[in-house]
This record gives C-alpha cells, structure tokens and sequence, in this order.
C-alpha cells in the first residue's frame, strides 16, 4: 500500500519525527527512475526556504543530481538562487 505524501508527513509529525518523513518522501521520489532532480530540487527549495530542517534533504538532492548529470548540476542548483521561488531566505 503505497501512502500520499501528506499522509506520510502527518504520520510523522503525529509519531514527532515529521523531518524523517519530509526525507523519506523526497528520496522516494528522487529514486524514481525517470525522476528529475531539477524538478525536486524546485519544489524543495521552494518549501526549505520556511524549513531550514530541509538543509539534510537539499544535500540528498543535490548528491543525486550530480551522481546523475555530473557536475553541470552544480551550475543549475547555481542558477535557481537567482530565482526568486527558490532562492532560500535567510
């Protein structure tokens, strides 16, 4: 039985351990063969900038996308801090 994304997520937060759950959903999709590291990189990013707890999922991202595109990846995640929806606020 394979749960939604939320339902993970409140699982987690319910059992106090909601970081573990974020984790596990993105690995899940990043582990997905045609999975897109751009793409979960964007949605991410878009939702550390509210979570710093996310800096261990944006470190997962980040080692799949170069272990699948190489280090032209460092370039991209380079290019989307100069976009305002992923650009992480301090």
């Amino acid at each position: 039985m394979d749960l939604d994304d939320a339902i993970r997520r409140q699982i987690g937060r319910d059992l106090g351990n909601e970081q573990t759950a974020i984790s596990m959903n993105t690995l899940r999709k990043l582990s997905a063969e045609q999975a897109n590291p751009a793409i979960v990189w964007k949605e991410v990013v878009t939702e550390a900038q509210y979570d710093p707890a996310q800096l261990e999922v944006i470190v997962q991202i980040t080692q799949v996308w170069t272990e699948r595109k190489g280090l032209g990846a460092l370039d991209q995640i380079h290019a989307s801090m100069d976009d305002d929806r992923t650009r992480l606020r301090s």
